[in-house]
């Protein structure tokens, strides 16, 4: 399911801008909107969700 699962990350990362993403605070935030939306969709492809945590191992904004 990865195709899908890149999908819906890289459409919720599209609904920010820099200015949201910028400390630890707002990083934290989108790692949990990231893992929502990836939840929902293993939820919709195999019934159940699994991720439990999003981790950031480099952060890059351009």
């Amino acid at each position: 399911h990865l195709p899908a699962l890149k999908s819906v990350v890289l459409a919720a990362l599209s609904d920010y801008t820099e200015e949201m993403v910028v400390g630890r605070e707002a990083r934290k935030l989108l790692a949990a909107d990231i893992q929502s939306v990836m939840n929902e969709k293993l939820e919709e492809l195999e019934g159940f969700g699994g991720i439990e945590e999003v981790m950031f191992t480099s952060y890059v904004m351009q």
